[in-house]
């Protein structure tokens, strides 16, 4: 999907990918029934594109964006056992 910067065609991601025109069509259908890649004609082409989804899921988040707070030491408590034997 990162290849996909701009709008390409199938035989233009093979050819970028070293992958098969028809493992990059596989790819894209994948894609496109997941709801990150759009096609559209352009003459003999199809061309796709990726959508806002695949934008998002590509963009960096900000460094400590999400982070969870550490948890604490763990507590023994009924059932579990404290050291020792």
């Amino acid at each position: 999907m990162a290849e996909l910067a701009g709008p390409a065609s199938t035989t233009d991601l093979a050819r970028r990918t070293g992958i098969t025109a028809g493992g990059v069509s596989q790819h894209l259908a994948a894609l496109r029934a997941a709801g990150l890649v759009n096609a559209h004609r352009s003459g003999r082409y199809v061309l796709y594109v990726r959508t806002e989804a695949a934008e998002a899921l590509l963009t960096p988040q900000p460094t400590g964006a999400g982070r969870r707070r550490r948890p604490g030491p763990l507590r023994s408590g009924p059932g579990l056992r404290s050291g020792g034997s």
